[in-house]
C-alpha cells in the first residue's frame, strides 16, 4: 500500500446539524492502529471502544474492523451516537501516531519488502501528522531570520503574559496576568475613554495646568463648601468664554511645584470635593461666578464689610427700596466702606434722622453715588446672592486670592464635566492613590540617572542612554533586554527537546564539539550509552546488547576465539600455519564441501578405513577432483619375498585415457562397464592377455 498525498491530510470535520443525529463517519486518511485516531465532539476527547469502534465498512449493523494502514471509518457506540438538539454539533477526528520504530530489518540477506514499505508509510504519516501540528502553532515566517521564539525562563515567564519584544521581535515576558485581569475589569471604562480621546489628548497636552489645580486642592474644597454660589457663577457663559481666553494663565498649570500638587489630587477628600464639583448643578453656578469674576475680585478687598452688611441684611433689604439713593450712594463707595465698619452706629442712626439731615449736607456726594445707579440696580436684583456671599465671606476671600487659577478651571470647564461623568474612575484611583504615588515614586525619567531620593529596587529610564535601570541599593544597574540568540547565554538550558530542523550542530575555526554530562552521568546517541572515560591504547567500543557501550580489547591470539570465521582471504605473508607439540594441523569442510589446495580440489568426504589400505591419491580431469584410490600394482608381489604376480582389476569403472607417448598392458578378462570409455590415443597400445 502506498500513500496517496493528496489524501494525507490528518484532520477531517464533520457538522451534524440541528435536529439530526449521525453514527458513522469517514475517515479519508490512512490510519495503521486504532489508537492512531483522536474523535473530539464538539472539543471533548471521546474514547475508543468506549464511545467508538473503528471500520473497514459504513454499515454500523455489520461492523468489519479496520484493516492497519488503510483509510476506514468511525463507528460511534449505541447510546452515543451524536444527535444534535437545540445546537449543531461538530465532530473532528485527528491523526497521531506514535513516533516508534516497529520494524527492524537484517543488515544483509532478504527481508520482508511489505514491512518495508509499511514502516515508509508509517514515516510519511507521522510527517503529515508533524506538518499538521506545525501549521496549526506559533511559528514565524520564512523571511524572519534573526527572530527567535524561545521562551524567557520559567521563573521569568511564571504569572506574566507572552510579548514580542518591539526591536527584535523576540518572545519575552510580557506584563503580569493580575495586571491584565485589572485592565480587563475595568474595559468599560478603558472604551469610554477612548471615546474621548481627543479630550484626553486636550488635558495630556495641559498636564502641567492640571498640576497648577493640584496646588490649590484646599480653594477646591473650600469651592465645594459653597456648591449653590458656584451654581450661580455657572450661569454666566459669556463670562466663561473670556475665561477661555485666559490660555497664558492654564500655562502656569505647568511649573513643577504644580506637579507634585497634583499628587495632592488624588486624595480621597479631594476625590470626594470634586465629585460634588462635578455636578450639573454646580457646573452650572460655576458658570454663574465666573460671569462675576471683576466684582469678586472687588469683594474680596471689603470681606470685613461685606460680613457686616450680612449682618443688617434686614436693613439692605430697606436700602433695596431705595434704590435710587443706593444708586447715589454708590458714587460715595469708599464712604460706605468706612460706614459699614460702624454698622452698629447706622442703626443707631436710624433714630437720629436730624443727622441724616446733615447727610443733605453732602449732596454733591449723593450725586455721585446716583451716577452708578446701574450699578447699583444690578446689585439689587441680586441682593439675595449678596446675602448669600456675606454668608460665605471668607470662602469668597479664598476663591479672591485665587482668581487666576479659577479663570484656568473656567477654561477647561469642558474637560471638568468630562471627569465628572468618569468619576466611578477617578474614585477608583484615589483608592489606590498609595499605588500610585508609590510608583510615582519608584519610578523615574530623565536624561541622567536619579542621585537623590534612592531607595533598593527604583526603577528610571535614562534617556541619552536609552537605557533601563535598576537601584541595586549602592548604583544603578542596567537591566538587559535579554538575549538574541544562544551566545548571549552564559548558561544556556533546554526546556525541552532540541530540535536541529534538517540542519547540523557544527563548530567554526577547527573548534571542537564537547558533550560533556554532570558527574555519574551518560552520554547517550540514540539510545546507546557511551561510556565517560577513555580507554586503553587499541582498544575498541563493545555493546552488551543492552544499549551499553563499553571499551574492549582487541583479540589477537585466535585461541581465545572458538569459533573463528575469516571475514577474507587469509594472507600468511611470508609465515605459515604451524603446529606446536607435535599437533595435527586439520583442514575439515562441512558436510560434502571439498579442501582446495591451489589448483587441486581434494574429495574431503571420501570413507577412510581399513578398506582403502595402499590407497593414493589421484587426480580425475574430468571432475577436478583429487581422491584416494586403489593403487595399480607397481610390481610383482608374492607369498613372503616372492615377486611373481603382477595384479590388476578386471572392470574399468572409470574413463581413462592411456597417457601419450606409452603402451598399457592388463591380465584379461577386463570388462568395461556400460558408458565408461577407455581411450588410446594415436602411437599408444593397450594389451590384454
Amino acid at each position: 500500500m502506498t500513500i496517496n498525498l493528496a489524501d494525507n491530510d490528518p484532520r477531517i470535520e464533520y457538522t451534524v446539524a440541528d435536529g439530526n443525529s449521525q453514527q458513522v463517519f469517514t475517515v479519508p486518511f490512512e490510519f495503521f492502529d486504532d489508537g492512531d485516531l483522536n474523535v473530539y465532539q464538539d472539543g471533548t476527547l471521546k474514547t475508543l471502544t468506549t464511545h467508538y469502534l473503528t471500520a473497514d465498512n459504513n454499515d454500523a449493523t455489520s461492523r468489519v474492523a479496520h484493516t492497519s494502514g488503510t483509510t476506514g471509518f468511525i463507528h460511534f457506540t449505541t447510546g452515543n451516537v451524536p444527535t444534535a438538539s437545540g445546537a449543531d454539533i461538530k465532530i473532528v477526528i485527528t491523526r497521531s501516531i506514535d513516533i516508534e520504530r516497529t520494524t527492524d530489518f537484517p543488515s544483509s540477506g532478504p527481508f520482508d519488502v511489505g514491512a518495508l514499505n509499511t514502516a515508509l508509510d508509517k514515516v510519511i504519516a507521522i510527517q503529515a501528522d508533524l506538518q499538521d501540528d506545525i501549521s496549526r502553532s506559533l511559528r514565524l515566517t520564512d523571511f524572519d531570520l534573526d527572530a527567535t521564539l524561545t521562551l524567557p525562563a520559567v521563573d521569568s515567564r511564571k504569572g506574566t503574559v507572552l510579548a514580542f519584544n518591539s526591536t527584535t521581535g523576540a518572545a519575552e515576558a510580557g506584563p503580569q496576568t493580575g495586571n491584565v485581569n485589572t485592565i480587563a475589569a475595568i474595559s468599560t471604562d478603558i472604551n469610554t475613554v477612548a471615546g474621548i480621546a481627543a479630550n484626553v489628548t486636550t488635558v495630556a497636552g495641559n498636564n502641567s495646568n492640571v498640576t497648577t489645580v493640584a496646588g490649590i486642592s484646599s480653594n477646591v474644597t473650600t469651592v465645594a463648601g459653597i456648591a449653590s454660589d458656584v451654581s450661580a457663577v455657572a450661569a454666566d457663559a459669556t463670562d466663561i468664554g473670556a475665561v477661555a481666553a485666559k490660555a497664558t494663565e492654564i500655562g502656569r498649570l505647568g511649573t513643577a511645584d504644580a506637579v507634585a500638587d497634583m499628587a495632592i489630587l488624588g486624595t480621597a477628600d479631594v476625590v470626594a470635593d470634586m465629585n460634588t464639583l462635578a455636578t450639573s448643578a454646580i457646573v452650572t453656578d460655576l458658570d454663574a461666578l465666573a460671569n462675576l469674576a471683576t466684582e469678586i475680585d472687588a469683594l474680596g478687598d471689603i470681606t470685613s464689610n461685606i460680613t457686616t452688611v450680612a449682618g443688617i441684611s434686614s436693613n439692605v433689604t430697606t436700602v433695596a427700596g431705595v434704590a435710587a439713593n443706593v444708586t447715589t450712594v454708590a458714587g460715595v463707595a469708599s464712604d460706605v466702606t468706612t460706614v459699614a465698619g460702624i454698622s452698629s452706629d447706622v442703626a443707631a442712626v436710624e433714630n437720629i434722622a436730624a443727622n441724616v439731615t446733615t447727610v443733605a449736607g453732602i449732596a454733591s456726594n449723593v450725586t455721585t453715588v446716583a451716577n452708578d445707579g446701574t450699578d447699583i440696580g444690578t446689585v439689587a436684583g441680586i441682593s439675595s446672592n449678596v446675602s448669600t456671599v456675606a454668608g460665605i465671606s471668607a470662602n469668597v476671600t479664598t476663591v479672591a486670592g485665587v482668581s487666576s487659577d479659577v479663570t484656568t478651571v473656567a477654561g477647561i470647564s469642558s474637560n471638568v464635566t468630562t471627569v465628572a461623568t468618569n468619576n466611578a474612575n477617578v474614585t477608583t484611583v484615589a483608592s489606590n492613590i498609595t499605588g500610585v504615588n508609590s510608583f510615582a515614586e519608584r519610578y523615574r525619567v530623565g536624561s541622567s540617572d536619579p542621585t537623590t531620593s534612592l531607595d533598593e529596587g527604583d526603577l528610571a529610564y535614562n534617556s541619552t542612554s536609552n537605557q533601563l535601570k535598576y537601584y541595586n541599593g549602592s548604583s544603578w544597574e542596567a537591566i538587559s533586554p535579554g538575549i538574541t540568540d544562544v551566545v548571549g547565554d552564559t548558561t544556556p538550558q533546554l526546556g525541552g527537546n532540541l530540535d536541529v530542523n534538517g540542519n547540523s550542530i557544527v563548530s567554526v575555526s577547527n573548534g571542537n564539539i564537547s558533550i560533556t554530562p554532570n558527574g555519574s552521568g551518560k552520554v547517550i546517541l540514540d539510545g546507546l550509552s557511551h561510556p565517560t572515560a577513555d580507554g586503553s591504547a587499541g582498544q575498541f567500543l563493545k555493546t552488551d546488547g543492552g544499549g551499553n557501550l563499553s571499551f574492549a580489547t582487541v583479540t589477537t591470539d585466535l585461541s581465545g576465539d572458538t569459533t573463528p570465521q575469516l571475514g577474507g582471504n587469509l594472507d600468511v605473508v611470508t609465515h605459515s600455519i604451524v603446529s606446536t607439540s607435535n599437533r595435527d594441523i586439520t583442514i575439515n569442510p562441512n558436510g560434502t564441501g571439498n579442501v582446495l589446495i591451489g589448483n587441486y580440489e581434494f574429495d574431503a568426504d571420501q570413507s577412510v578405513g581399513a578398506g582403502q589400505d595402499n590407497y593414493v591419491l589421484t587426480y580425475d580431469n574430468s571432475t577436478g577432483h583429487v581422491s584416494l584410490e586403489a593403487a595399480a600394482a607397481a610390481g610383482a608381489t608374492g607369498g613372503g619375498s616372492d615377486e611373481i604376480f603382477y595384479e590388476n582389476g578386471q572392470n574399468v569403472t572409470t574413463n581413462y585415457t592411456i597417457t601419450n607417448g606409452k603402451n598399457a598392458m592388463s591380465a584379461g578378462p577386463i570388462t568395461i562397464n556400460s558408458g565408461v570409455t577407455v581411450t588410446v590415443g594415436t602411437g599408444e597400445t593397450w594389451t590384454v592377455v
